[in-house]
């Protein structure tokens, strides 16, 4: 097993994860936005 490979695809599913934490967050924050528009 390569261990440098091991590491970049560790390294990649961090990011991922990362970055779909922030769209989620994202998209929270839109939603409550758009709700305090709408009242």
């Amino acid at each position: 097993m390569n261990i440098k490979k091991l590491e970049n695809t560790l390294n990649v599913q961090i990011e991922k994860k990362a970055l779909s934490g922030i769209n989620d967050w994202k998209i929270k924050k839109t939603n409550e936005v758009i709700q305090l528009k709408l009242k």
